[in-house]
Parts: C-alpha cells; sequence; structure tokens
C-alpha cells in the first residue's frame, strides 16, 4: 500500500485477512513435542489442568508430491487431524473439509495450486513419506492461514503413511473463557502437566 488514497482499502484487506487467519487457529496454545508420544495419554493428561475447553493431538511430517511425469515436488509440509477436529476452523475455497471415516482424502491450501498447478479436485496424489507412498484423493481446498503452502488429511491416514499411527507431534489446547486463566499461565501450567506425567 504506497498511495494514501489506497490506504483505507489495503488496512481493510489486512484486517480482513488477518480476522480470517485468527479465525482458523480456534485456540489458544499450540504444544510442540520433543517427540511422537500417544495421543491419547498426551491428551488425557492436558485434560486434568483446570479450564480446559479442547485438547485435540494432531501428526505433522514432511511430504513429497510424486507428479504423474516422475518428478517430485519440494518438501511439503502435511498435518493430520482428527475425527471432527475442533481447533481449527478452514475457510473451503472449493470442495470440501475431511468427513470422519473416509479414508484416504486430501485437502490443500488454495496457495499450493501455484506450486502444483495442475492439481485438480477428484485427482490422485501421490504422496511419499519417510519412504512411503500411498494415494489420495483431493477433495478440497482452502485458504491458507499462513503463507507457507500445507497438506491435510485424517490423523489415521498419515499414521499409517508415516508409520507413526496413534502418536502426537502437537497438541492444540483450547481455553474455556471462562476459566480466569491468562495464556502464559494457562501454557505454562500445561507444561507442567506434561513434564510432571513425563511427556518433554
Amino acid at each position: 500500500c504506497l498511495s494514501d488514497w489506497s490506504s483505507d482499502v489495503c488496512s481493510s484487506d489486512l484486517l480482513a485477512e488477518m480476522r480470517s487467519t485468527f479465525a482458523y487457529f480456534h485456540y489458544d496454545v499450540q504444544v510442540d513435542l520433543a517427540r511422537p508420544v500417544r495421543s491419547e495419554a498426551a491428551t488425557a493428561v492436558v485434560r486434568t489442568v483446570p479450564g480446559v475447553a479442547a485438547a485435540e493431538a494432531w501428526q505433522y511430517a514432511t511430504a513429497l508430491r510424486l507428479r504423474p511425469d516422475g518428478t517430485e515436488s519440494g518438501a511439503l509440509t502435511v498435518f493430520g487431524f482428527p475425527a471432527d477436529v475442533r481447533t481449527v476452523r478452514p475457510t473451503i475455497e472449493t470442495g470440501r473439509w475431511l468427513i470422519s471415516g473416509e479414508g484416504r482424502a486430501l485437502v490443500v491450501t488454495a496457495n499450493l495450486l501455484q506450486d502444483e498447478p495442475d492439481l485438480r479436485l477428484g485427482d490422485t496424489v501421490r504422496l511419499k513419506v519417510r519412504g512411503r507412498t500411498a494415494d489420495f484423493t483431493l477433495v478440497g481446498t482452502i485458504r491458507s492461514p499462513t503463507m507457507q503452502p500445507a497438506l491435510y488429511m485424517s490423523d489415521e491416514s498419515l499414521g499409517e503413511l508415516s508409520g507413526s499411527a496413534g502418536r502426537a507431534s502437537v497438541l492444540a489446547v483450547a481455553m474455556d473463557p471462562g476459566s480466569g486463566w491468562s495464556a502464559p499461565a494457562f501454557a505454562a501450567a500445561i507444561r507442567a502437566a506434561l513434564e510432571h506425567a513425563g511427556i518433554p
């Protein structure tokens, strides 16, 4: 935004983009675990902290797309979310979001299509994670919450592909607004509970 006449428009666009980004992240604390741990064990510990409204275990991994022409994409971040995830609220641009229990469905951020412009809804997308490959069906695109392109699938699918089934890399925790915690104190309480349980 370089000209004075456009400053109001630019400010409005920026605020709208910020609101969209913050709406996507529907949680208060993100815990990056030092190593993958059993999802159920980690979320059970977090739920012992008073004021936790939701605690969800995510997985993530680095993937490559194996293109039909035999080339590979650059490194891509793929997230595995639990069924009926509550801690993110994606804005759908085309197609739809993931459906619980549907198997190898894939959703990508719209900005991924800048690097992979051949992709269309319904396409089969072959991914490789840690030497394992699997085919997924592209069912939707969402507005990217960050500048970094990302892919999304069920945690079951990513666990199967990555060899880390039932394990979490990240915990997303939402705080009850009436809990009385400040965000830093809430985060500290979660960290203390996890470390007390031997989860670094």
